[in-house]
C-alpha cells in the first residue's frame, strides 16, 4: 500500500531522506503506534546503520526494545550489546539490565553478572 511505498522510500534514501534522522524516528513510533512492528524494525535499523551519535543509539534501543517485545532474543541481544557498549546514560542502563534479563534466560551467568555490575556503577542507575 501506500505506507508501504513511503517506508521503502524512506529505506532507500538513506542520508538524504527529507525526513532527516529525526523524522525516520517518528515514523518508525508512528508504524509502531498502527502495529506495524515489522516496518519499525526495518526503519530502525536501516537508519541506524547510516547515523552515529545518540540518534543512532536511541534508534538501534528502540530496535532491541521492539525484538525483545516480539521474543526474538538474539536479535535483541545484539543490539542491546551494541547499546551497552555505546552509551553509559538511560539507554546503556536500561540495554544492561535488559542484557542482565536476556542472558539469564539463555544461561549465560557470567554475562549478566557482568552488567548487572556495570549498571550498579554507572551514574544515574538506580540502586534500590
Amino acid at each position: 500500500g501506500e505506507y508501504d511505498d513511503l517506508t521503502q522510500a524512506v529505506l532507500t534514501m538513506g542520508d538524504s531522506s527529507p525526513l532527516g534522522p529525526s523524522g525516520v524516528l517518528l515514523m518508525g513510533y508512528a508504524a509502531k503506534e498502527i502495529g506495524l512492528s515489522i516496518k519499525l524494525r526495518q526503519l530502525f535499523d536501516s537508519a541506524s546503520q547510516e547515523l552515529s551519535g545518540p540518534l543512532a543509539v536511541r534508534l538501534t534501543a528502540e530496535s532491541a526494545e521492539q525484538y525483545y517485545s516480539e521474543g526474538e532474543w538474539e536479535k535483541a541481544l545484539t543490539r542491546y550489546r551494541a547499546v551497552a557498549a555505546a552509551n553509559q546514560g538511560k539507554h546503556g542502563i536500561h540495554a544492561r539490565l535488559r542484557l542482565v534479563d536476556l542472558c539469564l534466560k539463555q544461561s549465560q551467568k557470567d554475562e549478566a553478572l557482568r552488567n548487572a555490575r556495570e549498571v550498579l556503577l554507572l551514574p544515574g542507575a538506580d540502586r534500590t
